[in-house]
């Protein structure tokens, strides 16, 4: 192109931008006012206006830089010709060789530019786990996996585990709460350094955590609580918090560590780990439990957020072993793809949508978008009961490769979730590079938007555990404390 072609081009560039500038960020406004965040600041809109004419720039001049290398080499190959490149046929030819050479080269470049970001990446979760959250302090080995008691220890736990085993209410606090008696709830956690196992020893790792609930004496509470950590380890405070709550610290928690990264980068690098852990780690606590007195066993709940929700469902052959499993299944933010959601949700009744399906008129097992939905769940719900959490604008839940040639099924009319835009489009290819985006700041939103679940995991907590005997009053107690905010009273369960 000239100089004046692409002059042009810049003027007609300039002259679409502000054109679409002010629709484009009303849409971005009312997105965000239906997401709960603030509007649009001035500062915001020159930050990505200039990302954008970067951005543009910056691609304009790599491609016009190939271009030129290519055509340099090209001219050389050519001139080589009549030397020792004799059999290199015609100009056109030398011109096509050269542009497989720099795409090649290019390619080489990325690519080695992309290991060493993952090298880098990989230690930079290494140092985190390592670290140690400032004036954390370390809890009694009484009712903690820690201490001089404990085969486990603070130091190895991780700093997921660390926070865990340390943020649990304490009794008193759950007696403000509720104005009941309460005790010290009883947290297990392992973390991925914290035994002298092998790195894929899940079985050794899921015997150590059984023997710090017998050491405990978790077998004497009235409820214990596997938990399928996210990629990190990490595990929501207000879902796990909820059932201390309602339970009145009577309780065991038992979670195990399977990774130091985040849940895409230990999915992609170490694929198969969150799924062996998890199903090492339930059937422990399942064997244990089972060989306690069945009159005095304690309630056995599962739970799992995110990639640990995946590898809850991917531990069991079916849902049906899924949900007899214990007395209750609590999961969020499934991950597109999962085999078990998909085969459930395949099976809906006609006119349910695919983002809130129904199956055998929810008897067994319901999905729910928000808190306020599930206080409000009507019918036969037998037990043990079984939840699915999703949000119809996480993109962890619905976004998956073949969106980029096909439209999504949730997108289809019918089937939309109202937390989804009216005026969202798929468009192939452009959709799912956005939707990508979207999923880069899942966690971005406040409570109850795109991958972020804890006020609602704590009401399907209530649903699930049908209130652990509480009272109405008892329980808009422990939605204010947990919640932040109060939710419609009187759950019907």
């Amino acid at each position: 192109m000239t100089r004046w072609a692409w002059a042009a081009l810049g003027v007609a560039w300039t002259v679409a931008a502000l054109l679409l500038a002010s629709p484009a960020i009303a849409a971005q406004d009312d997105l965000r006012a239906r997401a709960g965040w603030a509007p649009l600041t001035t500062a915001e809109v020159a930050t990505a206006a200039g990302v954008a004419v970067g951005a543009t720039v910056a691609f304009v001049a790599i491609g016009k830089g190939l271009a030129a290398l290519a055509r340099r080499l090209g001219r050389a190959m050519t001139d080589a010709r009549r030397g020792p490149m004799r059999g290199l046929g015609s100009r056109a030819g030398a011109l096509a060789l050269a542009w497989v050479a720099v795409v090649t080269g290019l390619a080489v470049v990325v690519g080695a530019g992309l290991a060493a970001f993952v090298v880098w990446y990989g230690n930079s979760y290494e140092k985190y786990n390592d670290s140690f959250v400032a004036g954390l302090d370390e809890p009694s080995g009484a009712y903690r996996s820690v201490g001089p008691d404990s085969a486990l220890s603070w130091d190895r736990a991780g700093r997921e585990g660390r926070s865990i085993l340390a943020g649990a209410p304490t009794a008193s606090q759950i007696e403000q709460v509720t104005g009941t008696d309460a005790v010290e709830p009883v947290r297990v956690y392992v973390g991925l350094e914290d035994t002298d196992a092998g790195p894929t020893d899940w079985d050794a790792r899921a015997a150590a955590a059984v023997a710090e609930l017998d050491r405990l004496g978790a077998d004497e509470r009235a409820a214990v609580v596997v938990a399928a950590t996210t990629g990190s380890g990490w595990l929501d405070d207000q879902a796990i918090d909820t059932v201390e709550y309602l339970y009145g610290g009577d309780s065991a928690m038992v979670a195990m560590q399977y990774s130091v990264a985040e849940s895409w980068h230990s999915y992609v690098f170490d694929p198969g780990a969150y799924r062996d852990s998890t199903g090492a780690l339930a059937a422990a606590v399942h064997d244990w439990w089972g060989s306690l007195p069945e009159a005095s066993r304690p309630h056995l709940y599962i739970y799992g957020l995110s990639l640990g929700s995946r590898g809850v469902q991917d531990s069991f052959d079916s849902f049906e072993d899924l949900q007899s499993y214990g007395d209750g299944v609590v999961l969020a933010g499934t991950p597109y793809g999962t085999a078990m959601n998909r085969e459930l949700t395949q099976a809906r009744a006609d006119g349910s949508p695919v983002t809130l399906p129904v199956v055998d008129g929810g008897a067994r097992v319901r999905w729910f978008s928000h808190g306020p939905d599930i206080a409000a769940h009507t019918g036969l719900w037998q037990a043990p009961r079984s939840i699915y959490l999703q949000h119809g604008n996480d993109a962890v839940v619905w976004v998956g490769p073949d969106m980029l040639w096909r439209q999504p099924e949730w997108l289809e009319p019918g089937e939309r979730s109202p937390d989804v835009h009216p005026a969202m489009r798929w468009y192939p290819v452009v959709t799912s590079i956005q939707t990508m985006f979207d999923s880069a700041v899942n966690l971005a939103g406040p409570d109850g938007v795109g991958h972020r679940y804890g006020s609602d995991t704590a009401e399907a907590w209530i649903a699930v555990t049908e209130g652990a005997g509480r009272s109405d009053e008892e329980l808009d107690a422990i939605r204010r404390e947990v919640i932040g905010e109060e939710l419609p009273a009187g759950s019907d369960v």
